[in-house]
């Protein structure tokens, strides 16, 4: 895909994905139009805070507390912007362990 940045790369699926109410979990501090795409297409910003000393990755257990049967997206963005973070594979790992356990059933 070639497009004019990422903007629209990350808007038009939000759009598409997510109705008025549905929860979005996305990096704080993390790109600045997060939040506000989300509201636009009638969502709920859920920030989960990077933790410095994990390398700027998920703080797992906020991100453990965040997510239900409401969360219709995770962003996640690896190397971050703006930290450049990188998220380890474990990591990667929990939040799709937590993805499966969330829409099972």
């Amino acid at each position: 895909m070639v497009g004019p940045g990422a903007k629209p790369g990350l808007f038009f699926p939000t759009l598409a994905l997510v109705s008025p109410g549905d929860e979005v979990i996305y990096p704080d501090p993390g790109f600045p139009t997060y939040p506000a795409m989300i509201e636009i297409a009638g969502g709920v910003p859920v920030p989960v805070p990077l933790v410095e000393e994990k390398g700027f990755s998920f703080d797992l257990q906020a991100f453990d507390e965040r997510i239900n049967d409401r969360t219709r997206l995770i962003i996640l963005n690896s190397p971050a912007n703006p930290t450049g973070g990188v998220m380890p594979l474990a990591d990667l790992k929990h939040v799709a362990s937590a993805v499966k356990s969330t829409t099972a059933g």
